[in-house]
């Protein structure tokens, strides 16, 4: 691989009409990777749909977008900015989330990364895995959670393992992770990275989000529940 260009932009918005022009505009976005600071809050509450009961899961907005293609991704119509953004403003995220857990130090807080982007696919450059799982080892009030689509786990493998850290895969059947998951693992590689992680000695999840019906979709799910317990 060649020398990857890079540019220094004041303002994003130029490179952001520049991609708006595309024909593909989802597909435009993900050849570019903004590295910039997050002027707002890192850590929100998980968008839930309205009206209906909340999960009470945070979500740390520390990457946003992704570089897989899968057809139903919601982020390609929740988020308005196209492009993959790494927030680097590490100081500001500490800061954000001493203050945010102390306020919730009483009770057990569910957070994680995996909300508005990949939690690892990335990880290779940013390493945000390692810096996160030091951080919230020694956080004994929260259940901080990775979640993926790849097999991108080297980082993670050079971790200790902490008590309170899940990393987690997003599942679908077979069917329709061939048809609709573009770019990203099959579910056989993505399990097998699992049982990785999960004899280095970490929790392990699994997310089926979404359940898309399809022709034997029962079957299809059970197919992969099944290579699943063998594995794992």
């Amino acid at each position: 691989m060649g020398p990857v260009p890079k540019e220094v932009i004041d303002d994003p918005q130029e490179v952001l009409e520049d991609i708006k022009a595309s024909k593909d505009v989802i597909g435009a976005g993900k050849k570019y990777l903004l590295i910039t600071r997050q002027r707002g809050e890192f850590v929100k509450p998980c968008p839930c749909t309205p009206h209906y009961l909340g999960c009470n899961y945070f979500i740390i907005n520390i990457d946003l977008n992704c570089p897989l293609d899968c057809t139903y991704c919601i982020l390609q119509h929740y988020l308005t900015n196209p492009l993959i953004t790494v927030h680097v403003n590490r100081e500001d995220l500490w800061r954000q989330l001493d203050i945010f857990l102390h306020r919730k130090r009483h009770r057990t807080i569910r957070i994680g990364t995996g909300e508005l982007g990949d939690s690892l696919a990335l990880d290779h450059l940013t390493e945000n895995s390692i810096d996160l799982v030091s951080y919230f080892r020694k956080k004994r009030n929260a259940i901080f959670e990775l979640k993926t689509k790849t097999v991108n786990i080297k980082n993670i493998l050079k971790i200790e393992p902490a008590p309170n850290v899940v990393v987690a895969w997003s599942l679908n059947s077979l069917r329709i992770a061939n048809e609709e998951e573009k770019g990203a693992p099959s579910v056989e590689e993505r399990i097998d990275a699992a049982r990785r992680v999960s004899e280095r000695g970490f929790r392990t999840g699994f997310h089926f989000d979404p359940i898309i019906h399809h022709p034997d979709w029962e079957e299809g799910y059970e197919e992969v529940i099944k290579i699943l317990l063998e594995t794992v």
